[in-house]
């Protein structure tokens, strides 16, 4: 296994996390914008919904592979960190017209809505836009910051959320300024509740497959080229692992 690669990615994926805006309380509800009421949350994951559940004995586990599982899936819920930018607060502003720069067909909507707010502690000054689209089939969203430049708003994230039971979507995560690296999220629920969820960023790709039961499957990507897959039952307490090397060739497999 190329482990140089894979503790380099565990160690840079979690640092993006980290500087993520933290989990919002609220549960995340999705339904129709209408006017004079409440804003949807058009992203379906929270802290109180992530994407995987992780089973306890999992979580708690000394085991080397266990620990690993668990690293790449806490990467994964890190999504639930943006739910925070939808939480519009009651004095926002809310119009009709579309942020200038906005895309996912959303400048062409006709039912676009506009929810703008800014958060002053006293030193600062932070715009926030939140804008949405309800397509009849997907919520197209974006999220607009303005920290006072010359720019004005700039888009740090964009994505869809399927307006169906089954959970279906995708987010891009754009950074807050040109150095920062995108991280991209898609993830699509089967009618019996499999959920196959993809985290993309930096050079490395995680795939996930999440049962019913809590139990699953993992695929890890690094610059291209496979560089392990884990399963986990649904009790979290055994599973498999296959390594590989910086070429993608399998050096060794097993249980835990």
């Amino acid at each position: 296994m190329n482990y140089i690669a894979l503790s380099r990615y565990l160690i840079v994926s979690s640092l993006s996390i980290i500087l993520l805006v933290s989990c919002g309380e609220d549960e995340n509800e999705v339904g129709n914008p209408e006017e004079n009421e409440t804003p949807i949350v058009a992203l379906v994951f929270s802290a109180q919904n992530p994407p995987i559940n992780i089973p306890a004995a999992l979580s708690s586990s000394q085991n080397d592979h266990a620990i690993a599982i668990t690293g790449f899936l806490r990467q994964a819920n890190g999504i639930t960190s943006y739910a925070t930018y939808f939480n519009v607060p009651d004095d926002a502003q809310v119009s009709h017209t579309p942020v200038h720069g906005s895309e996912n067909n959303i400048s062409a909507a006709n039912d676009v809505t506009v929810y703008t707010w800014t958060y002053n502690n006293g030193n600062q000054f932070v715009t926030t836009a939140y804008q949405i689209v309800n397509t009849g089939d997907d919520y197209l969203y974006e999220i607009f910051f303005d920290f006072g430049e010359e720019e004005g708003l700039v888009k740090t994230l964009e994505g869809k959320e399927s307006i169906t039971d089954t959970k279906n979507g995708e987010l891009s995560f754009k950074g807050f300024n040109e150095f920062d690296t995108e991280l991209n999220y898609e993830w699509a629920e089967s009618d019996l509740r499999v959920l196959n969820f993809k985290l993309f960023g930096f050079y490395n790709t995680i795939e996930i497959t999440k049962n019913p039961d809590n139990s699953g499957a993992l695929n890890i990507y690094s610059q291209g080229f496979k560089n392990a897959d884990y399963t986990w039952n649904a009790s979290g307490t055994s599973g498999t692992y296959t390594n590989y090397d910086a070429q993608g060739n399998q050096v060794d497999s097993g249980t835990w």
